[in-house]
């Protein structure tokens, strides 16, 4: 079984390298199809570096999300929209705060409930 969460890191490491000269690689202890895996996703970054348009990172990242089955682990989402959607008013985020000091109810704590996160009341 590949380690989905090593393959993103050794990504990182293949990036590290490349920038600095650092070689950590090994260090990551992979398998042969572990390293395949991440210098294929490497080289897909590598081909988007210099003439990807505009917010296309995020569709690569969607993208190795699918592939290592990691996608239900967060959204992307418009920022304009977002933006739009949440209130910046400090005001409203400080009454917020202030009805649940601890975070214990609203959007966060319901996804983590659908996620089946461990929660001590």
């Amino acid at each position: 079984m590949l380690n989905r969460q090593g393959i993103l890191s050794l990504i990182l490491a293949l990036q590290y390298k490349d920038l600095y000269g650092v070689d950590m690689i090994n260090d990551f202890n992979a398998t042969a199809q572990e390293r395949q895996e991440a210098q294929e996703m490497y080289d897909e970054y590598l081909q988007y570096k210099d003439d990807k348009q505009p917010g296309e990172e995020y569709e690569i990242i969607a993208h190795w999300a699918e592939d290592l089955s990691l996608d239900a682990n967060f959204d992307l989402v418009d920022e304009n929209t977002y933006r739009k959607t949440e209130s910046s008013d400090i005001d409203d985020i400080l009454k917020k705060i202030e009805q649940d000091p601890l975070g214990l109810e609203g959007e966060d704590r319901q996804r983590e409930q659908e996620m089946g996160l461990p929660y001590e009341e």
